[in-house]
């Protein structure tokens, strides 16, 4: 018999460290898995659903709590990321801005980053902000599972109509997977976004391992032609695009959480 941490891995998932710029980001080895949403779409109760833990990640009725990169271990080699949420975020335009060049520069330069859950409201999907992300995704070919959050609001007809309606749209985005539903309030569809969140297969892999020069043209193409929905797009956001140096710490500690 499976114990709990052998059904559900992501139950070992603790807080570890906390980034707010690129120099603060841990060695880029291993794997990860990164969460991001718009700040109302449930993301912080979604991780708790998840991870079967009711207080890993901060839920507030206020959206915008998550105010920098938060990094959970699963073991040595795994952690799941959790990302400042965009659209209602309440917070500074400066900070807007920062998170503006400093998350999209993660996507491009994170070679352990294996792909992104980005969860949406089952009645509000593919708002602007998605559909900017979606677009980075797809230029930079990282994966992505689209997740359909409070999937409890709608009846089981209404559901169906919403994930059929979301895949039909989501069809003219490379590196995307069909979207799932979740609900918080009942834990339904957990079970089967577990193995997503622990996957990290050999075509996630191969499709990440781009040539330096490859990857970094088309980073540079995004920060001149589309915009992040963390923050609009400026010169310091191209630059920092086009191949800045990523300096990591290498301290095991990280900041208070």
């Amino acid at each position: 018999m499976n114990t709990p941490e052998e059904s559900n891995p992501l139950q070992m998932a603790r807080f570890w460290r906390a980034a707010t710029a690129l120099d603060h980001l841990p060695p880029d080895d291993g794997a990860e898995v990164a969460f991001a949403g718009r700040s109302n779409a449930g993301k912080s109760s979604a991780i708790n659903t998840l991870t079967g833990q009711a207080a890993l990640a901060r839920v507030s009725k206020t959206p915008g709590r998550t105010q920098e990169l938060l990094f959970f271990s699963l073991d040595e080699h795994r952690r799941l990321v959790d990302l400042p949420g965009y659209g209602y975020a309440a917070t500074s335009a400066a900070r807007r801005r920062d998170w503006g060049e400093t998350i999209p520069a993660y996507f491009a330069a994170r070679q352990c980053l294996r792909g992104l859950l980005l969860f949406m409201d089952v009645r509000h999907p593919l708002q602007v902000g998605d559909r900017q992300l979606l677009a980075i995704a797809g230029e930079l070919a990282l994966p992505v599972q689209p997740v359909l959050t409070k999937a409890d609001k709608l009846g089981r007809g209404a559901l169906n109509t919403a994930l059929r309606s979301v895949d039909r749209a989501l069809a003219e985005y490379p590196s995307v997977l069909p979207a799932l539903p979740l609900s918080s309030l009942n834990g339904a569809g957990a079970q089967a976004l577990s193995p997503t969140c622990c996957a990290s297969s050999s075509k996630a892999r191969a499709v990440r391992a781009q040539a330096p020069s490859s990857r970094q043209s088309s980073v540079l193409r995004i920060g001149i032609s589309m915009r992040s929905p963390w923050g609009g797009r400026s010169p310091s956001h191209c630059r920092a695009w086009g191949g800045q140096r990523v300096r990591h710490s290498t301290s095991g500690q990280g900041d208070r959480y």
